[in-house]
């Protein structure tokens, strides 16, 4: 079967980006799949793209018609920048000069070469619209991965822009394309929430990396990414996510502060690592409201995937209060490197951690209060917990991944067909 996939995403730094790059890496090993990588995002996709493809030559990148053509562009427009320095009229004028020859470029960057189009069985989209395949031939299939339905279900957590551009998403579904759901939760939200129907879509969960997320037992590398994160010794209860609304950092801070008040602790501390998101102004207010226990709260910033096992490893338990997840890459990601994972009971998490977690109702302080005093003080919860969280995850990986979507594909094939 010939699958064209689209990997615009390839380049991106959280779940999305990570999904891409592995199934990217993991088609090509299946003989039955004749992968052509392509990009129908922006041009910075494009971009991207291509640079995953020179980092990986042993494939076949003939689908990026226009990749020459992005680079160029993109470089000129960091020229450009350059050239104004500290000049802001200049300045400005050179970045609007810029996202013009950006948008009409784009239309260049998302035309696949018909040729391509004409052979592919299968298109394949992790994100974004699936008009950039609409004139495949008639036998071609087309999927579309929904990772959530955040902008329906939490659009305050969204600007008018990015609610916009999932409502393009969504109306670029025809009732003869599959979508691909990373889980059961996201189905059923997908279902409830538009007309798709429950018959175009399949279930498949995501992966994580054995060889990137594991118990890591070397004290050193442990030691390095403390003195790189500014983590002090002793005991830390992590979390790892983006600095937003919808991953309830704000519980997280106010019922550490209070069970480390009320139960006289000096030893424990908290980490949150992830980049600066939207309206994370609230958090940091939070924390400022500490008091003395504001030192006990380290902000890492944006910590790269080569720390996170020593990170994940060395916690004395993950906690993971968010509202919503599609899937929940962090939570697998935990529990992979053997973490004892406390997390809210909504959403796809109870569908990821099984019974191999603590499960907290994202909007009860008590609850989460008393999950910390007894991951904090029972020896025993720890290990059995960080044993399930090991066998759990390995129910999850990306070669099952994507033996999944082969599956799927030959279905999509065969009821066109039939």
């Amino acid at each position: 079967m010939r699958v064209l996939f689209d990997i615009s995403t390839v380049g991106d730094r959280s779940g999305l980006g990570r999904w891409v790059r592995e199934l990217a890496l993991e088609f090509p090993r299946h003989a039955e799949c004749h992968v052509t990588f392509c990009a129908c995002g922006s041009l910075r996709g494009v971009a991207s793209a291509a640079e995953f493809l020179r980092e990986h030559p042993e494939f076949d990148g003939s689908g990026l018609g226009s990749a020459g053509f992005a680079e160029r562009m993109m470089a000129a427009g960091a020229k450009l920048a350059r050239g104004n320095g500290g000049r802001a009229p200049l300045r400005r004028a050179a970045s609007a000069a810029f996202e013009l020859m950006i948008r009409g470029a784009s239309l260049v960057a998302n035309r696949i070469p018909a040729p391509i189009l004409a052979q592919a069985d299968i298109f394949n989209s992790p994100f974004g619209r699936l008009t950039a395949a609409s004139q495949g031939s008639a036998r071609m299939q087309r999927f579309l991965t929904i990772h959530d339905l955040l902008p329906l279900i939490m659009p305050e957590c969204f600007t008018d822009g990015q609610r916009a551009a999932f409502a393009r998403i969504l109306a670029s579904i025809g009732p003869r394309d599959w979508l691909i759901c990373v889980s059961e939760s996201t189905r059923e939200d997908l279902c409830r929430l538009t007309p798709v129907r429950r018959e175009q879509t399949f279930v498949i969960h995501p992966g994580a990396s054995s060889d990137r997320f594991y118990p890591c037992v070397d004290p050193e590398r442990r030691a390095a990414v403390r003195s790189k994160r500014g983590i002090p010794p002793g005991p830390y209860l992590l979390s790892v996510a983006t600095l937003e609304p919808r991953k309830n950092l704000p519980l997280l801070l106010r019922a550490f502060a209070r069970w480390a008040r009320e139960t006289r602790n000096e030893e424990l501390q908290l980490v949150l690592a992830g980049g600066q998101g939207w309206k994370r102004q609230a958090l940091l207010e939070a924390a400022d409201q500490l008091g003395e226990l504001r030192h006990r709260v380290v902000f890492t910033g944006f910590v790269d995937e080569a720390e996170l096992a020593p990170l994940y490893s060395d916690c004395l338990a993950f906690v993971y209060p968010s509202f919503y997840e599609g899937f929940g890459f962090p939570v697998l990601e935990a529990m992979k490197c053997g973490a004892v994972v406390v997390t809210s009971q909504t959403s796809s998490l109870p569908e990821v951690i099984g019974d191999a977690g603590v499960f907290v109702d994202p909007r009860d302080e008590d609850s989460l209060c008393r999950a910390i005093d007894n991951v904090y003080n029972d020896a025993d919860l720890r290990v059995r917990l960080s044993r399930s969280a090991l066998e759990r995850s390995g129910q999850f990986s990306w070669s099952k991944c994507v033996q999944q979507h082969l599956a799927a594909f030959r279905d999509a094939l065969a009821a066109r067909s039939g």
